[in-house]
Parts: C-alpha cells; sequence; structure tokens
C-alpha cells in the first residue's frame, strides 16, 4: 500500500494472528452498503449492554442503520454482533488495538 508521502508499506495477511497484520474472521461476508453510512464507537469493548445505550446515546438515540466499529477481546464476536443485531446496526467492524494479546 502506498502512503500520501510515496511511500510503500506491505502488509501480511494470515490466519496466524502473531504475524497477521489483517486478519478474515471465519464468518464475514461482502455486504453493500450505501455511499455514505455514519459510523459509531462502541466504548470498552462492547460486551454489556451499558457500552451500547452509551454508544447509543452519543449517536442521538439510536444505532440504526450505522456501522459500529467494536475492539475485539474479553467477550465472543457472536456476543457482539447479537448486541450490533439488537441495536438495528448496519454492520459491525472489529478491530485490534496492539500487536499482543495483552494489548487487545
Amino acid at each position: 500500500l502506498y502512503n500520501n508521502s510515496g511511500l510503500v508499506k506491505n502488509y501480511t495477511y494470515s490466519t496466524n494472528l502473531s504475524v497477521a497484520d489483517f486478519y478474515f474472521v471465519r464468518y464475514s461476508t461482502g455486504i453493500d452498503l450505501p455511499s455514505r453510512l455514519q459510523v459509531s464507537a462502541i466504548p470498552n469493548v462492547g460486551c454489556a449492554a451499558s457500552d451500547w445505550i452509551q454508544a447509543q446515546n452519543a449517536a442521538g438515540g439510536s444505532l440504526t442503520n450505522r456501522v459500529v466499529l467494536v475492539k475485539r477481546g474479553t467477550c465472543p464476536f457472536r456476543d457482539k454482533a447479537s448486541f450490533a443485531a439488537n441495536y438495528s446496526a448496519q454492520a459491525i467492524l472489529f478491530f485490534n488495538h496492539g500487536a499482543s494479546d495483552s494489548d487487545i
């Protein structure tokens, strides 16, 4: 990938998390989204209803038709996906913060 200064950075795709810059979640799928959607970051790691309520309040009372950005860790992906569905999110994006499990 090239950045604005023309520098090249190679990224590693792997199912081995210890070497991966990008990782494909097993049940990921493609989705056609409208050209513009709002994104809401879910605080903490999104494992508690209070995290989702806080994000909903920050979004003006609704996460409907928004893409939610959720930090990975602590609870299973399916739990976070269930919250996203319950709050009518259009899509969920998981992100990793850091290079090791202790920095998730």
